[in-house]
């Protein structure tokens, strides 16, 4: 979606034309799945916080500038909704640390064969387990900056610290990510000072549309 597709459609939801809400939802409901995912680590936790975060940020969206950019604005949202959420089961176990509990790992977009989407799916397993070992500021920034893409810049603006924090913390976060990857897999990573995972995962279909909730 272009900036002006992009604005057209916020402007048109600012008038309450809620159909133009849908595309808006299309274009970014998978980052922020990926975004959730990863911060929370529990892939149910996550849809539901998606669907939270683009209910909320309806219900807001007369607060939004136009002219600036939807992605960075949602993000914030749903951010707040994943500290609000992790400080709520902070005492409680994550399904990563207990495999037997039946929660169903998220599904591998591959064409490969099976054999080699098992060993992406064990990785994936290995780098959500990695990315919950980080601090929540290292974890925070690399989530931002790769997961959503964000530019550097604008994870200084949502985070309030400067660019070179950022770009700091992106850096250690990736450093550390290499160092615990390779803590669990039999390939070792070496002199590495970016990690570049070839796992993607599927984000789900939002069950219910976000204005039902409104």
């Amino acid at each position: 979606m272009s900036r002006d597709e992009e604005r057209a459609l916020l402007l048109r939801c600012q008038a309450g034309k809620g159909a133009a809400y849908g595309p808006v939802v299309r274009a970014y409901e998978g980052r922020i799945y990926r975004m959730m995912r990863a911060l929370t680590g529990d892939e149910e936790e996550a849809r539901d916080l998606t669907q939270d975060a683009f209910v909320k940020a309806w219900r807001r969206i007369d607060r939004l500038d136009p002219d600036r950019p939807f992605l960075p604005w949602l993000t914030a949202i749903a951010r707040h909704l994943a500290l609000e959420a992790l400080r709520t089961r902070r005492r409680r176990r994550r399904w990563l640390l207990s495999p037997t509990e039946g929660r169903e790992l998220p599904e591998v977009v591959s064409g490969e064969d099976p054999g080699r989407q098992v060993e992406i799916t064990e990785r994936m397993r290995q780098l959500q387990l990695a990315l919950d070992r980080l601090s929540p500021t290292l974890r925070e920034a690399v989530v931002f900056k790769d997961v959503l893409g964000l530019a550097y810049d604008e994870v200084a603006e949502m985070l309030g610290v400067p660019r070179g924090t950022v770009a700091s913390r992106v850096f250690h976060a990736r450093r550390n990510l290499a160092g615990l990857m390779a803590d669990h897999s039999s390939s070792s990573i070496t002199g590495a000072s970016t990690v570049s995972s070839p796992i993607r995962v599927r984000a789900p279909k939002m069950v219910a549309s976000p204005l039902s909730a409104s």
